[in-house]
């Protein structure tokens, strides 16, 4: 399985890019309307349906699912992992009437006079555009999935060339949801769960109880399964075992790197390289916030050749097996031993780093991957206070060894 991903590639140069919202702009002049006229009335009432389609899921423990099929028409093999996040987040418009709610004139107004916002994430498409999930067929605990629909996936003024979105694409494999809404809304939301899968060729499932594949997962940890889609597909017995396409055996991260080098905010005070093992647009967001020029660099580049030019290594996160890039993390063994500049490491980042320290590298049988991981704090740094359990976003298959 290939997956083509310019994750963080300037979205002018992308090949995956919604071809229908290039040519709309969000006016910046506020909207008058009343309560009772939905500001996108045809993508509330009128949305674009899946298909009645069988589906199933097929497990290499045994374990079949049997759904509904929406998005893509074509089966798939890929991981099966589960993800806690939830569709839970809210237009900035909505965030301030909440926080003001008890000036009701002013709550009134806000209700009123409707200003078109920047579109914000949910959750759900979060995660389905991380590239860390390539290859991954992801199982939503939340039981509703898509009821914010999809916003479109461009970059803000304020950042350009960095997606909205982690990558300018859908990664995963596939999806399964207890409930996929079929309904809408969203003051920014442009298609439905349903056309962004379909329009991306990845295919989901709805209509089975993820509640019980997840506490499997978790008895037994993530394991290979296949995405059947279609009468045809469904009507076929389970795959023998040695079918099973496992992606931890090939190197996700050359599939989901850039091809190329590229620089984000060159202008920027402090000058970051950044290795891409698939890495997520929040963190190249994160760092041009800080007025940070980076330069973003392919999986495989030879950082020690040119790492004199920068200030600060950043290695990213990104899917697959650290292990597939020993090469890269015997150069970074190099940076860490003739280089006195600070490098990061998070995710697949860490885990190189880790390797590159001297550690071994281990999966996990179960992962972490959510919003909210509780992390017990064994020691005080700034305002970590050691005893304290925060609660964290994860999304890791691997840990190190001590």
């Amino acid at each position: 399985m290939t997956r083509s991903s310019t994750i963080l590639r300037p979205l002018l140069a992308s090949t995956r890019t919604t071809t229908s919202s290039s040519s709309s702009s969000s006016s910046t002049k506020p909207l008058i309307r009343t309560l009772a006229s939905p500001s996108t009335p045809k993508a509330l009432y009128t949305p674009v349906l899946p298909p009645h389609e069988p589906a199933a899921l097929h497990l290499k423990s045994g374990q079949t699912y049997n759904g509904q099929a929406f998005g893509a028409k074509r089966s798939v093999f890929g991981e099966t992992v589960f993800s806690t996040s939830i569709t839970s987040c809210e237009s900035r418009l909505h965030v301030v009437a909440r926080e003001i709610s008890r000036l009701r004139y002013l709550h009134m107004l806000l209700l009123l006079l409707y200003v078109p916002l920047p579109p914000l994430p949910c959750l759900d498409t979060e995660s389905m555009t991380d590239p860390s999930y390539l290859g991954q067929i992801l199982v939503f605990t939340s039981p509703m999935i898509g009821n914010y629909g999809v916003p479109k996936n461009l970059a803000r003024q304020s950042e350009p060339n960095i997606p909205i979105l982690e990558s300018t694409g859908i990664q995963c494999t596939g999806v399964v949801v207890s409930d996929v809404a079929t309904k809408y809304s969203h003051h920014a939301a442009v298609e439905s769960l349903h056309e962004w899968c379909a329009r991306y060729d990845v295919p989901g499932i709805s209509g089975v109880d993820t509640r019980a594949i997840t506490t499997l997962l978790r008895d037994q940890g993530t394991t290979l399964g296949r995405l059947a889609i279609g009468a045809e597909d469904c009507a076929q017995p389970a795959p023998a075992q040695d079918a099973y396409w496992d992606p931890s055996k090939e190197n996700l991260i050359a599939q989901a790197s850039t091809k190329e080098v590229y620089t984000l905010n060159p202008d920027g005070d402090v000058n970051i390289a950044l290795l891409d093992f698939g890495a997520k647009a929040n963190i190249v967001r994160s760092l041009v916030r800080r007025n940070a020029r980076v330069t973003v660099l392919p999986w495989d580049f030879d950082f020690n050749s040119v790492r004199d030019q920068y200030d600060g290594l950043f290695l990213s996160n990104g899917p697959g097996d650290p292990k597939s890039i020993m090469d890269t993390a015997m150069r970074v063994r190099q940076t860490i031993k003739e280089w006195n500049k600070p490098i990061f490491g998070i995710c697949m980042g860490h885990q190189i780093l880790g390797i590159a320290a001297g550690l071994e590298a281990y999966r996990m049988t179960f992962g972490n991957r959510g919003h909210n991981q509780p992390v017990l704090a064994l020691a005080n740094s700034g305002s970590i206070k050691a005893g304290r359990v925060y609660v964290t976003v994860s999304l890791r298959g691997e840990d190190l060894a001590l």
